[in-house]
């Protein structure tokens, strides 16, 4: 693109006069392309990221067609300056998803279908200038415009514009519904215009949770509460770091005040994250403090990013001080209705609103697992979570808000986070920090134990069920993952000498254990190893947790040789519930030993919603190191999970897996094949008995495309351009 430009600047390319009389130059055009290209860019990542699973179209490829086309046309004419218009298209109604459809209703279903109209007619334009001007040079391109514009030019845009037209009339009725979805909020509107007649605050609220764009964690913080055991984590309320961080006395001080929890990973510290969290809440009702929360998950990318915290944070906030709220409108008054609010724009929210709301209590969990983060061009890859842990604490002197981090010990956490760091000056906050040892969770780890054997060996003795968990507490070294791991190892058919040997043999170290999980599967049927190697590689690499069905239809869609939708291979039931027990314990759960876990949001969801995970996030590093990829974490607190190249190659030959980047490729090219599949021809009658094109419709493009080091293989490059053939109508189906 900046070739093009370049070579125009110097050739000073004049295309033609417009109806104003000016001359419409190559150059100037191109600038304006490039542009919106880079806003759309910007705009386009975040439109994904907001709610990709429901997108009417992929973004992405959009973006990614726009770009080919730009680059490869040769020759430019009057295509350049409707091409600039399409750009402009895209980018503002990109823009407008993220602000508009945030709920769903049938205005925003028709919505949808119309901006699905509307960038099909863009995707086809794009199409036909690239075949027409690929054909000739720059001047024989002018010569036949005269008689071929009409049919290349006007009347596509003639139907952009109509389209664009009727995309503008839903907005209008979307916006209207929006702000006026319930008699209640009418009658309220209608109370509150004597009073004032300025925006409600609820209205209010929703411009700027606009504008900041917070993610939610909350079905994790209620999953962790869902699987509590009872009785466990009362501990950490009566630690005396965490009373000293959490006590009113304390405000005298008019400090800040961050207490760090650390600990090894298996030790059940999301699980104490979230009975902390629900403490604080509880008593938010009495003493009136903001309380927000942020769980990190490492299997999902956008609770990977620092700065999705930091968003999360203010968003919360937002919503329970109406301090909070008046200091954050000044602040997005004065950044002159800056679209999206930038790094420094969302620490100096989170400055403006903690200064005027006392005793903001901010907690987060599972910092550690922030890596890798790779969450759109809206974030640069360089901003490292120490970086953030840096601005947190500058930020955080000014004001008497309270900070509860919880993860590993690592370094660059240590650095700022330590009770005796210098970083930000000694007497700026009031630090705490405590450490995680197996005492502490001794007589948690015991009870867990109790309950987990109880439930497992439910016919055998008292006796022998107290005497069996008992010696796996021992030997858990107050790991609650240990546990969980054994679990899947001991069965009611084994006698007592052979449940005692089983709790004996089990490994100690979580790698270990990892490591005889490999094993077996290494020695599985070839066919039932393939599979299993299948599986964890959508759970490794999957850009969000893929529900039960979409990991079941991805599973007979993942043959190279694939030519027709496979319907014969899917689950007896699929037509009924898609999956049943004995179906999931069998081709997903057993052949991958302990290493996979279901779950759910509450106890009544089916068993084709649950989502597919890892035990533990030490999983994912485990088999990430195997593949030369380092999470730049710990295992068993002692070293990086990194393993030994002979190691790494011995899986990779035993299991058949490659190195991230072509395991990648892989997974994008089941994606292309299955969109391109004849079944989405026609558009089928019922899309939701294919739950895998909720995910394949957009995520071929991050597995291969989102801000890889190289350009992906040549055959990647061809089935994109394969699926977005508009002779054909599958994409629309997607």
């Amino acid at each position: 693109m900046e070739e093009k430009k370049e070579d125009c600047v110097k050739k000073q390319w004049v295309l033609y006069t417009n109806k104003d009389g000016e001359k419409v130059k190559v150059r100037d055009m191109l600038t304006k392309v490039a542009g919106w290209l880079d806003k759309f860019k910007e705009v386009g990542d975040v439109a994904v990221q907001f709610d990709a699973s429901q997108a009417s179209l992929p973004w992405a490829a959009v973006r990614a067609l726009l770009q080919m086309t730009v680059n490869d046309v040769q020759t430019f004419g009057g295509m350049v300056e409707s091409l600039e218009a399409i750009s402009s298209i895209i980018t503002r109604y990109t823009e407008l998803e993220t602000r508009v459809l945030i709920r769903t209703s049938q205005l925003t279903n028709q919505l949808s279908r119309a901006l699905v109209k509307l960038y099909g007619a863009a995707l086809r334009f794009l199409a036909q200038a690239r075949r027409y001007y690929a054909k000739s040079t720059f001047r024989r391109a002018m010569k036949s415009a005269v008689s071929t514009a009409k049919h290349v030019v006007e009347e596509p845009m003639l139907k952009i514009e109509k389209y664009e037209t009727e995309v503008y009339k839903l907005v209008s009725l979307v916006q209207s519904e929006l702000t006026d979805n319930s008699l209640k909020r009418i009658l309220e509107g209608i109370r509150d215009s004597g009073k004032d007649t300025g925006p409600s605050k609820e209205e209010r609220r929703r411009k700027l949770s606009a504008w900041i764009n917070g993610i939610d964690t909350k079905n994790t913080y209620e999953t962790a509460l869902q699987y509590h055991h009872e009785g466990t984590c009362e501990w950490v309320l009566n630690l005396g770091e965490f009373q000293a961080w959490n006590s009113r006395d304390n405000l005298k001080s008019n400090k800040a005040r961050l207490l760090w929890i650390h600990g090894p990973p298996g030790f059940g510290k999301t699980f104490l994250s979230a009975w902390i969290v629900r403490h604080c809440l509880e008593q938010h009702e009495a003493k009136k403090a903001p309380v927000s929360y942020f769980f990190c998950v490492a299997d999902n990318q956008l609770t990977r990013d620092p700065y999705a915290i930091l968003r999360s944070w203010l968003a919360q906030l937002l919503e329970q001080s109406d301090s909070a709220l008046s200091a954050m409108e000044s602040v997005q008054n004065d950044r002159h209705g800056e679209q999206t609010v930038t790094h420094l724009g969302l620490w100096e929210l989170f400055r403006a609103a903690t200064t005027e709301t006392d005793e903001c209590i901010f907690i987060l969990d599972g910092f550690d697992e922030c890596v890798g983060i790779d969450t759109g061009t809206r974030y640069h890859r360089n901003d490292p979570r120490k970086y953030f842990l840096r601005d947190l604490i500058q930020n955080l002197k000014s004001t008497t808000s309270r900070v509860l981090v919880v993860s590993r010990d690592e370094p660059d956490i240590n650095e700022y986070l330590a009770a005796d760091s210098i970083f930000g000056g000694p007497d700026s906050i009031d630090r705490f920090e405590y450490a995680i040892s197996s005492k502490d969770t001794a007589a948690d780890v015991q009870s867990f134990s109790q309950f987990i054997v109880s439930n497992k060996l439910s016919k055998k003795t008292e006796t022998l069920r107290q005497q069996i968990a008992t010696q796996a507490a021992e030997r858990s070294e107050g790991m609650f993952l240990w546990i969980k791991l054994l679990e899947q190892k001991i069965s009611p058919g084994q006698n007592a000498k052979q449940l005692a040997k089983t709790v004996l043999e089990m490994p100690s170290g979580i790698s270990e254990a990892y490591a005889r999980e490999l094993d077996k599967i290494s020695q599985l049927p070839e066919d039932e190893k393939c599979q299993a190697v299948m599986v964890l590689r959508w759970v490794l690499f999957a850009v969000r947790p893929l529900k039960v069905k979409e990991l079941a239809e991805a599973l007979v869609v993942s043959d190279e040789d694939l030519e027709e939708y496979p319907e014969d291979d899917l689950p007896d039931l699929w037509q009924d519930g898609f999956v049943d027990d004995d179906y999931v314990n069998e081709n997903m759960l057993s052949r991958c030993g302990s290493l996979l876990q279901l779950r759910s949001t509450h106890p009544d969801m089916p068993l084709a919603d649950h989502t597919v995970h890892f035990v533990h996030f030490s999983v994912k590093e485990y088999l990430s190191s195997l593949l030369g990829h380092s999470c730049g974490t710990k295992v068993n607190n002692k070293s990086k999970s990194v393993i030994t190249s002979p190691e790494s190659d011995k899986w990779k030959q035993e299991l058949g897996l490659a190195d991230i980047d072509t395991e990648e490729v892989r997974l994008s090219n089941i994606c292309l094949r299955y969109l391109t599949l004849g079944v989405f021809e026609e558009v089928p009658e019922d899309t939701s008995m294919y739950p895998f094109l909720s995910y394949a419709s957009w995520a071929w493009y991050y597995h291969s495309y989102h801000e890889k080091p190289k350009p992906p293989p040549q055959d990647i490059m061809s089935m994109t351009q394969q699926a977005f053939d508009p002779s054909i109508s599958s994409w629309k189906v997607w």
